[in-house]
């Protein structure tokens, strides 16, 4: 039953329990059949439990492989159909991106481990080519398993798309809060200016009015007294008259900057003679302007028609509201006999109050001493 027998030819019979088996050698170890490469299994690290999870069942799923985001270290293995010195077979290896063709040189010699190991695998879609070389020298057709590793919560787009709808949605409660808040203020302003005009205003041009008629009837001791008190009145109401036209809201843009200082022409250079020009660059006749800036333009406009109808003995005043850049220019001069002494232009205490204001405003100021006196001011334009 066991007799065996070489053949001249090269031909070997083996007696058997049926019979005898005769064969050639180069057939049989050529081989026609050509072993499969199975996939048999694979296993997840889990970081929480700090072991690796057997997936058995993974096996069932060999076109599509889920892989968690949080179970990126992960192994798979395979098997060879033909277990013939199963020491000598060789499993070689590539991973790429899915779609793309095998690379001839990117095979990865993983000996005869039949598990595929990796510590970290980007996430996306990847294809795993597997092949083997059997003992006889056959190499099985590669075996593809096509992962997909899940993204990070925070990296995909429905993610991305929740952060920035969060923050378009805090930007529009900020930017209508803010907006309320505005108009809450432009509301209270406007209310507080027009109590101030008609309350206290009322008040302080009737005691000014009423200290003027008592000036008539007092005696001549007392007089003086009365008429400081009626001028102070007056001058406070006229401050004030400046307060509440600042802070209402109604009055915001360069054009009415303007108006006012046409107004305070008229009350103080008509009665005098003195004639006033003004120039307003139209572009600037909506341009919106802080309560600080529209108050410290007028009280430097102020000023400086006060001193110029009481040292420049001058009959033409000229206003020009133009741009400088991104800057509001505003230059007054008059055309009287200008400053006897230049240097006073840095010591007066009128001037040195223009110059602060123009300070606090972050602009510049520089006074101009040609065909009589002027200032040339530039602020911000916000």
């Amino acid at each position: 039953r066991f007799a065996q027998l070489k053949l001249n030819s090269g031909e070997m019979v083996i007696g058997g329990m049926n019979g005898f088996m005769r064969f050639w050698p180069e057939e049989l170890l050529g081989g026609v059949n050509v072993p499969r490469l199975l996939f048999s299994g694979a296993e997840t690290f889990d970081p929480k439990l700090g072991t690796a999870v057997q997936s058995d069942q993974l096996a069932m799923a060999e076109a599509h492989i889920p892989i968690s985001s949080t179970n990126r270290a992960c192994a798979f293995r395979f098997a060879l159909s033909d277990h013939w010195r199963s020491e000598s077979i060789q499993y070689l290896y590539q991973l790429q991106p899915a779609g793309d063709a095998p690379q001839e040189s990117a095979w990865i010699n993983n000996g005869s481990d039949p598990t595929v190991q990796f510590s970290y695998l980007e996430a996306g879609e990847h294809d795993l080519l597997v092949k083997a070389v059997a003992a006889n020298g056959n190499v099985t057709p590669v075996k593809k398993l096509e992962l997909h590793v899940a993204e990070v919560f925070w990296k995909t787009g429905w993610f991305v798309a929740l952060v920035l709808g969060f923050f378009a949605g805090l930007f529009y409660l900020v930017y209508r809060y803010r907006l309320q808040q505005a108009i809450r203020i432009e509301r209270l302003r406007t209310r507080l200016s027009s109590d101030l005009h008609d309350d206290v205003g009322s008040v302080l041009s009737g005691v000014a009015y009423q200290m003027e008629l008592l000036e008539m009837t007092v005696d001549e001791a007392h007089r003086p007294q009365v008429k400081q008190v009626a001028q102070s009145s007056r001058k406070a109401m006229w401050q004030m008259r400046d307060v509440v036209w600042a802070i209402n809201a109604r009055n915001s843009s360069v054009g009415d900057l303007e108006l006012r200082m046409q107004e305070f022409a008229q009350e103080m250079l008509a009665p005098l003679g003195i004639g006033a020009q003004f120039e307003l660059d139209p572009e600037l006749s909506d341009k919106i302007l802080s309560s600080e800036t529209r108050h410290s333009l007028l009280l430097i406009y102020k000023e400086f028609v006060t001193n110029s109808i009481k040292h420049s003995g001058a009959d033409l005043l000229r206003v020009t509201l133009g741009k400088a850049g991104k800057r509001l220019k505003l230059v007054v001069r008059d055309n009287g006999q200008g400053l006897q002494n230049p240097d006073a232009a840095h010591t007066g205490q009128g001037l040195s109050n223009m110059a602060l204001r123009t300070d606090k405003l972050g602009g510049t100021l520089s006074f101009l001493h040609d065909g009589g006196f002027g200032v040339d001011i530039e602020v911000p334009l916000s």
